[in-house]
């Protein structure tokens, strides 16, 4: 930004601001929309059904899917000239880019391994290839809005509002190819253990089919002027860098169900309770020697301090209440021995 100031004391200040954040407008979705078309699985398996089996397994999968988003605000920019000079001509606009990107196509997955069965939850480790079909494309739209004034040095400015952009939309078929590695866990509805899949990618190539194909439209209106924007079209070629969606991650995405099953957590079975376990007193813990369990706890009774008063702290209150659940166990269990 400059600032500069004339004999006079006028002040004219040039500059421009370009913020570098972007704004997301709506987020890329996480799962794509799927539709399957077709299925096949064999499996060949050895040992005792229901309780456990090992063999090998081949699947065959085609669906369609289709991903939108992410929709962007970018490439904002500030920029123009101002002076106190009514002599300057004034000029100031404020420019941004729309962007919204979007992919779809129809894939077959080849997928084949080891499986193990145990208590019907099935455990299968393998390799999967996807091979897909599809076409990406983009809208691409920088709009500039701003304010000018004409007219000569000894001529009265005559100021107007304007806006102008450009609507660039392109698309490109593409085939590609991507491989992974895949440990897949399959639980019945009955079992506590949620469905979930760990893969691992292998690799990932993409060839462009044919020439892309685009259409740009430029227009530039006067706001006031009532007379029709003129409209030019010209063809442009596919831009990968104006492409925004991530697809690479998402050519194994599973259906929307799969999805639900997978959003579970494990539950872990040596997660510590909220309630502690009960005290349990056996004759070598309670009294260090021999095996007669009433000898034990009348021992446990006899080397057991009496509970002296203390201030009504807090932690003398935590305390005295440990002291008197410990002296309640011991009597249910001396109880149930004399019974």
């Amino acid at each position: 930004m400059q600032i500069v100031v004339n004999p006079q004391g006028d002040i004219k200040v040039v500059g421009k601001i370009t913020p570098s954040k972007e704004y997301v407008l709506f987020p890329q979705r996480e799962q794509p929309f799927r539709k399957d078309l077709a299925k096949f699985k064999a499996h060949a398996g050895y040992g005792f059904p229901v309780i456990g089996t090992v063999g090998v397994f081949a699947e065959i999968d085609v669906f369609l899917w289709a991903l939108p988003g992410p929709g962007l605000l970018k490439d904002i920019q500030i920029e123009g000239e101002y002076s106190t000079d009514p002599k300057e001509r004034q000029s100031y606009s404020l420019s941004a880019t729309l962007n919204i990107s979007a992919a779809a196509g129809i894939t077959l997955r080849a997928a084949g391994g080891l499986q193990l069965t145990i208590l019907a939850h099935d455990i299968k480790v393998g390799v999967g290839v996807n091979g897909t079909l599809g076409i990406k494309g983009y809208a691409n739209a920088p709009v500039i809005i701003g304010y000018r004034e004409e007219g000569g040095e000894n001529e009265d400015k005559k100021g107007s509002y304007y806006i102008k952009g450009e609507l660039e939309v392109a698309a490109q078929p593409f085939l590609s190819l991507a491989g992974d590695l895949f440990i897949e866990l399959d639980s019945p509805w009955i079992s506590p253990l949620p469905d979930k899949t760990w893969t691992w990618p292998l690799g990932d190539m993409e060839w462009p089919l044919g020439g892309s194909f685009g259409l740009k439209a430029s227009v530039e209106h006067v706001i006031g002027s009532h007379q029709i924007p003129e409209i030019e079209f010209q063809e442009i070629d596919f831009s990968g860098d104006k492409f925004m969606t991530d697809i690479i991650d998402q050519k194994t995405a599973p259906s929307a169900k799969r999805a639900a099953e997978t959003a579970g957590q494990w539950k872990e079975k040596n997660e510590k309770s909220s309630t502690p376990p009960p005290v349990q007193t056996t004759a070598k813990g309670a009294g260090g020697k021999g095996t007669n369990p009433q000898k034990g706890i009348s021992a446990a009774r006899s080397t057991m301090a009496p509970i002296k008063p203390t201030a009504p702290t807090e932690k003398a209150s935590k305390k005295q209440k440990k002291n008197d659940k410990m002296g309640k166990e011991i009597q249910k269990v001396w109880c149930l021995s004399e019974g």
